[in-house]
């Protein structure tokens, strides 16, 4: 018998920031999201005649107690410690993107994992229940620095709104828009991989030490940017599919004022290329300082805009659509 897993990766239109402790225990936290159709998956297959839990391609046994947490199986072992199934099996882990590329990826791989462990032993769980198991063992286990945006997003999944405090403190509206409102956003938006990865973590860790060094100054910052998400919100539900496109350059601008290590030469010398090439905003997705630019332009522009990215080194552009369903798991045989 063999499951697969997959949790869709998630795109921070607006209010990234704004879900990082301590600003959003006290304040809450809002954003703006949807999930695309590039996935993290777990393939898991049960073993008959053993009880052994097998880790990737090789023969590699997870031991119970085993709390190295580094390289490819790392994952694995972080999720296992804490889902203690007691079935022989085989599991693969595998993604459409690299780590470090700003798309909540390991958040995604965690969830996908639990799911699929649930899902062997024949264990039902909640999107809300999963949510939490995965921020628990990325945040507490594995102590990776960061929001909660992506444990939450990645597994509820489509276009939506995540209002939060806590882990065990949120809500996901998703929106009610229709599918052509839907594929006009999405026409208006290029996907960009710039090739460069970077350490979500360490940045994270930088957001944090700002808010407690300049806690007036970084709340004023914060708040702003929570309320371009809930503006947002209100331009896509209306239509205004222009204008929620143009205030991305705004949110762009005060992401930039949260930590020196959002951005670089390299990434402020592409956005300006694209600037002049038509984009009427975009940001770099996650943490920042690497990964994946969300570009959005008049259709008119766009083919400029993908020959002045052609000329870069390194990067690639991305076609995508969105992903409506969220986290899930299906049985192969």
């Amino acid at each position: 018998m063999k499951y697969v897993a997959r949790v869709p990766l998630r795109v921070s239109f607006f209010g990234g920031g704004t879900d990082i402790p301590p600003y959003c225990n006290e304040f809450g936290g809002e954003i703006l999201f949807c999930t695309i159709n590039k996935y993290a998956y777990c393939e898991i297959e049960s073993l008959s005649g053993t009880n052994a839990i097998l880790l990737g391609e090789s023969d590699e046994v997870y031991l119970d107690g085993d709390e190295e947490y580094m390289g490819k199986n790392g994952i694995i072992k972080a999720v296992l410690h804490e889902q203690k199934i007691r079935t022989g099996c085989r599991i693969k882990i595998y993604s459409d993107t690299a780590p470090g590329t700003g798309l909540g990826g390991s958040s995604a791989q965690i969830a996908a994992i639990i799911l699929a462990c649930c899902s062997l032993e024949h264990k039902e769980i909640s999107k809300r229940e999963l949510a939490r198991q995965a921020y628990y063992i990325e945040r507490m286990i594995m102590h990776v620095s960061g929001g909660y945006q992506d444990p939450i997003t990645t597994v509820y999944g489509g276009i939506g709104y995540l209002k939060v405090y806590d882990i065990e403190n949120f809500n996901v509206e998703l929106l009610k828009l229709d599918a052509g409102r839907a594929e006009e956003l999405r026409k208006h938006l290029l996907l960009y991989n710039t090739g460069i990865r970077h350490d979500s973590s360490v940045i994270m860790e930088d957001h944090i030490k700002e808010q407690l060094k300049g806690r007036k100054q970084s709340k004023e910052t914060l708040d702003f940017i929570k309320s371009l998400a809930i503006k947002a919100k209100m331009m896509l539900e209306q239509g205004n599919i222009m204008e929620f496109g143009a205030m991305m350059h705004y949110g762009w601008e005060y992401k930039k004022r949260m930590s020196v290590q959002v951005s670089n030469i390299d990434i402020n010398r592409l956005y300006d290329n694209v600037k002049r090439a038509g984009a009427l905003g975009g940001k770099i997705l996650g943490a920042g300082s690497g990964g994946y630019l969300l570009i959005f332009s008049d259709l008119k522009n766009q083919k400029k805009i993908k020959a002045s990215l052609l000329e870069e080194k390194g990067g690639i552009e991305e076609g995508w659509q969105f992903d409506f369903t969220g986290a899930r798991a299906e049985r192969i045989r």
